[in-house]
């Protein structure tokens, strides 16, 4: 019987193709296997990126970071400092917080990049809120809470993803004025006094006394 491989029988003919068939086969499964182990891997990595440290992905890559919206980083930022060993805040202060993000953050800033977060973001807040009627006490402390969480955005070396240089002309950040103490005049004083009784009206007075040494003191 004619074979296409002289000398060799039809056994070892077929035996040769099996073992180059095999081979192949191999090879193929060498290539998938190598493929798919280096593709499990990288999202291992991936899933690594953004469960390790800060919140979402500070570890992945510089393209990742830039793609973290506020309101991930304000929702991280709140619960890390009321967790956090040094310095926690007070339920109360953290309830402020959340007002201040509710109210004008997330909706004005949540679905921006932190990266985006600048000046001229926070400018167009600051207009807002003052066109809304909000004292500048107010607006001074809802961009305080920006500048917060967008400091807050820090990679594994503990350094800003993001640092700032904040502008307050350029935001155009109302002034807060100081809140001082009421003054009396001596008028005043005498009525407050006469209404008095007893011990009342001797501490009335004596604290009197001492504002009015005060003053002369600082007078001199």
């Amino acid at each position: 019987m004619a074979n296409s491989h002289r000398g060799l029988s039809p056994l070892q003919s077929m035996s040769g193709s099996w073992g180059l068939s095999k081979q192949a086969d191999l090879s193929c499964l060498r290539t998938r296997c190598s493929h798919e182990t280096r593709t499990s891997q990288k999202e291992k990595g991936n899933h690594h990126g953004k469960r390790s440290g800060q919140p979402g992905t500070l570890r992945a890559s510089g393209s990742v970071q830039s793609r973290q919206k506020f309101r991930q980083q304000a929702e991280w930022w709140l619960n890390h400092v009321q967790t956090r060993k040094r310095k926690p805040i007070k339920r109360a202060t953290a309830a402020g917080f959340e007002s201040y993000l509710n109210k004008w953050l997330r909706p004005n800033l949540g679905d921006m990049p932190v990266s985006s977060v600048n000046n001229l973001a926070v400018r167009g807040l600051v207009t807002k809120m003052t066109d809304a009627g909000m004292s500048p006490k107010m607006v001074n402390n809802v961009i305080q809470v920006v500048k917060m969480v967008v400091a807050s955005a820090v990679n594994e070396n503990g350094e800003r993803v993001h640092p700032r240089t904040w502008n307050h002309e350029f935001i155009d950040l109302p002034e807060v004025k100081d809140q001082r103490q009421p003054t009396f005049t001596s008028v005043m004083m005498k009525a407050i006094a006469g209404g008095s009784k007893g011990r009342e009206q001797m501490l009335f007075v004596s604290s009197r006394s001492h504002r009015n040494a005060n003053r002369r003191g600082a007078g001199t």
